[in-house]
């Protein structure tokens, strides 16, 4: 059954709210016009919020679900706000090392956890790019939060984190000897 976002703000303020793998459903039947009973869904594991994969008719589709705050207007003209829950595209990020390596992360991953798989990616570079097999240490991140200047083996290096084609590259701009 496909309910309006008006029938689901209803339900959803009387506590009866559809579940997510519900909403995931669909959203995949309305896009691939693919009925209910030809669906499988299963949870997946997420950092924040909820992940679901659903697969029928040929097509597969993970989507990141959580609940958003809603205002709308009451008969009277008073703004009332609500949580309403929600399910779209789950964003896969792709990370580059500088040694041709690749790392991959859900978006929403990479957010709740400080940007861990793209610090994989960057030490990695260090690692290569300094030929340092003792330990790298972060001791800086850019304007984003992306880790962007390491230390090891007496040198730093700052790099770059440049888009790169669907991935996002760590390149080095700077190297600096503190010997």
């Amino acid at each position: 059954m496909r309910l309006s976002p008006l029938a689901m703000l209803v339900l959803w303020s009387a506590g009866c709210a559809p579940a997510f793998p519900s909403i995931a459903r669909d959203s995949f039947t309305a896009r691939f016009a693919c009925p209910n009973e030809k669906l499988a869904t299963r949870q997946l594991p997420a950092a924040r919020g909820a992940r679901y994969q659903v697969m029928g008719c040929g097509h597969a589709v993970v989507y990141a679900c959580s609940v958003a705050p809603v205002t709308f207007y009451d008969g009277n003209g008073r703004a009332l706000t609500q949580d309403r829950p929600s399910c779209g595209d789950a964003e896969r990020i792709t990370y580059e090392s500088s040694d041709g390596s690749r790392r991959q992360a859900w978006l929403d991953d990479e957010v709740a956890t400080n940007f861990a798989i793209s610090k994989e990616a960057a030490v990695a570079s260090a690692a290569h790019d300094l030929a340092c097999t003792g330990a790298i240490r972060v001791v800086g991140s850019d304007d984003r939060g992306f880790v962007n200047v390491l230390e090891g083996c007496g040198a730093r290096i700052t790099y770059q984190l440049v888009d790169a084609g669907g991935s996002r590259r760590y390149v080095p701009v700077s190297r600096l000897s503190l010997r």
